[in-house]
């Protein structure tokens, strides 16, 4: 049963044998949880990125080693019998909203796969603060301004979509692969330097050079 810290500056995965103390007294999290959840889970429905499900919920606060006061939401889905605590450092956050916050972690997670094989995530060889930074911001726009590309691909008028080339009955933006837009970028800045080059240039030959590369 595996826990995540999902909220807050910090991350971690708990081992089901974590312990984790209520009231004055050492729990192990797989045990505890599941006698909550039959005495005290209440189901309800949480929306998801791309569908919503129900769960039977519920919360508690206590300590956890190395991570203070957490708050710790046991969760089973319908017709399972697994279950998986989710903690996390903001204590006033409700039960659902801890369930759906975790719903998204995959979208973010291929979001940083992408940006690690597409976009060189991983790539910095800088060990200064601010440098790393810098570095992770310029991904992000590099991401962004894809991601624009990618929408303004898309036409409004096509059927069943809305004006931000979504499908109407979607929650989440489909882009192309991240690959597919590198090289669509890639071909819409060598044509705005050829028609900048055509604008202003005044040899003839290579107007005409570029005007063929253009046609082409």
């Amino acid at each position: 049963m595996p826990a995540a810290l999902v909220a807050g500056t910090t991350s971690a995965r708990a081992r089901a044998t974590r312990n984790f103390t209520v009231d004055g007294q050492k729990r192990k999290l797989e045990k505890y949880g599941r006698n909550v959840l039959g005495r005290q889970g209440r189901w309800r429905n949480v929306q998801g990125l791309r569908k919503s499900g129900k769960y039977c919920l519920a919360g508690r606060v206590g300590f956890m080693k190395k991570l203070g006061a957490v708050k710790v939401v046991f969760s089973r889905r319908r017709n399972e019998r697994k279950v998986v605590a989710l903690v996390t450092d903001d204590l006033g956050a409700s039960t659902t909203s801890i369930v759906a916050d975790y719903l998204k972690r995959w979208a973010i997670e291929l979001l940083i796969k992408d940006q690690k094989q597409q976009l060189g995530l991983g790539d910095y060889r800088v060990l200064r603060y601010r440098a790393v930074v810098g570095h992770l911001h310029l991904v992000d726009i590099a991401h962004a301004c894809l991601t624009r590309l990618a929408i303004n691909d898309l036409s409004p008028r096509r059927s069943g979509r809305d004006e931000q080339g979504q499908h109407k009955n979607d929650k989440v933006l489909r882009l192309p692969p991240i690959s597919q837009l590198k090289t669509r970028m890639r071909q819409a800045v060598w044509q705005e330097a050829l028609e900048d080059v055509v604008k202003h240039s005044h040899e003839k030959p290579v107007l005409r050079r570029l005007e063929q590369l253009l046609a082409a």
